[in-house]
């Protein structure tokens, strides 16, 4: 990393320096210090970033690369906010926040721990929980959310069938170079589907001790979960880990529906999105009259309610898909078909909704 090295050869004159040494993958707290030290202020310049094809403030790589532990990419980030970065800068290509590539990130690491981690490390940072109950909205045009994707949003997405293998295993991979330690711990299936029954638990426990502060909190889980549970599909940032990724050229990488093509698949899947924006004010209702926990209002009013709509719906939205696969449009890299050809996911981990966590998630 650099710390000592960078200490003394940041004193040189700012004048023969470009503006993106805070766009260095990997920079640590230290390091930024002696950078601010030194008189290199520019944390909120857009950059190039070192070996990569595409720009972004310093913020934006920092909360992308999580080469080393996440606490320090925590740490780094709310260092750059002190110094007057934003958070919320939305990225022109990829319509996101630098806060919305680190939750996605740090849900990810929390749910398929590299070797080299230490397990959860920066899960219960005070930047971390603030950044996954920002307020900060993208500008993703998708059911899932009203108004662009919050960060929450963006923690249910990564955690809701949930997928043995990482959609940044390629990002990482294209880091190899510069980190070591990076395969990720072999969980089996009930590893993987506990590690995310804690991280959905600790996200609910949020809506209970943010009632007040935060009454938007449980509305936005609850479309975003309901959007899931329909079938949707996302024209949102959901899959920005394999749009960002070092892909090989033998390998597609993934490419988000444009406008038009977006509106073509709303357009098709036009009777389950009305279906999703009736029950949700029934279920905002229902979640202010209700004296419980929201796991338990989860479990005990949402699941019930989602398993009558599951009896009523004829059809089904993944029929629809089919069609629009047809226009070339990939929805999800997770997707594969069958023999038959029916759509199905891969190592697929069903996600159990109620109050209980796993004990190292306590």
């Amino acid at each position: 990393m650099l710390t000592e090295n960078m200490k003394h050869q940041a004193t040189i004159d700012n004048n023969q320096v470009p503006n993106n040494l805070y766009h260095f993958v990997g920079l640590n707290s230290v390091a930024v210090e002696y950078l601010w030290e030194a008189g290199f202020n520019a944390v909120n310049s857009i950059a190039q970033i070192f070996h990569s094809h595409h720009t972004g403030t310093p913020a934006w790589v920092q909360a992308l690369n999580f080469g080393g532990s996440s606490q320090e990419v925590s740490d780094v980030l709310e260092w750059l906010e002190s110094k007057g970065a934003p958070m919320d800068w939305i990225h022109p290509t990829f319509g996101t926040t630098p806060l919305h590539v680190f939750v996605r990130r740090l849900a990810d690491i929390i749910l398929r721990p590299r070797i080299s981690d230490e397990m959860d490390s920066g899960y219960r940072s005070s930047f971390s929980l603030k950044a996954m109950l920002s307020d900060y909205r993208d500008s993703c045009v998708c059911p899932c959310s009203d108004g662009g994707c919050a960060p929450i949003t963006c923690a249910i997405q990564e955690t809701i069938d949930s997928t043995s293998v990482s959609l940044w295993v390629l990002f990482d991979f294209g880091l190899n170079v510069w980190y070591s330690g990076l395969p990720r711990i072999d969980l089996n299936s009930e590893g993987l589907g506990n590690r995310a029954a804690g991280l959905v638990s600790h996200l609910f426990s949020q809506v209970d001790a943010c009632e007040n502060n935060l009454p938007w909190l449980g509305g936005t889980i609850l479309r975003v979960m309901t959007f899931e549970r329909l079938h949707l599909t996302h024209t949102c940032c959901r899959f920005i880990g394999k749009e960002l990724g070092s892909w090989p050229d033998y390998l597609p990488s993934h490419t988000r529906p444009c406008r038009e093509e977006a509106e073509e698949i709303h357009e098709s899947e036009g009777k389950y999105i009305d279906v999703l924006e009736n029950l949700l004010p029934q279920f905002e209702q229902q979640w202010k009259q209700y004296h419980g926990k929201f796991a338990d209002f989860i479990k005990n009013v949402w699941e019930v309610r989602m398993g009558e709509e599951d009896t009523n719906l004829t059809g089904d939205p993944r029929e629809e898909r089919a069609k629009i696969r047809e226009l070339g449009v990939v929805l999800d890299p997770y997707e594969s078909e069958d023999s038959d050809g029916e759509s199905v996911y891969e190592d697929a981990v069903a996600i159990p909704f109620g109050p209980e966590r796993p004990p190292e998630m306590q």
